[in-house]
């Protein structure tokens, strides 16, 4: 799979968001700091796929998408990134009103 200017899209293009390139051609492994965007990346891949599999348009400016025949994805369901939550800072929030007393 080769993407050029992936961005998220959920996100609108003039909110400055940073568009990725990927060349994958088998795993791969995605590291980083808490809030760095793997879940952003991944999440932004996934939905590329799927869409390219469907014949649908990418929001990228060019990609190469190989049939796949399984997509998996796990993501916490609190996770909102047109929100700018991630699970570790709602699992952070919730920890910090845990030690709020009336």
């Amino acid at each position: 799979m080769k993407i050029v200017g992936l961005s998220p899209y959920w996100f609108h293009i003039a909110e400055g968001v940073v568009r990725n390139d990927v060349d994958m051609e088998s795993l791969f492994l995605l590291t980083g700091p808490n809030g760095g965007g793997k879940s952003s990346l991944l999440r932004s891949i996934c939905a590329a796929a799927l869409l390219g599999i469907c014949g649908l348009m990418i929001p990228a400016e060019s990609a190469v998408i190989p049939y796949f025949d399984s997509i998996t994805l796990h993501m916490k369901s609190y996770d909102s990134p047109a929100d700018k939550k991630s699970s570790f800072q709602v699992l952070y929030f919730l920890m910090l009103l845990s030690h709020v007393h009336p």
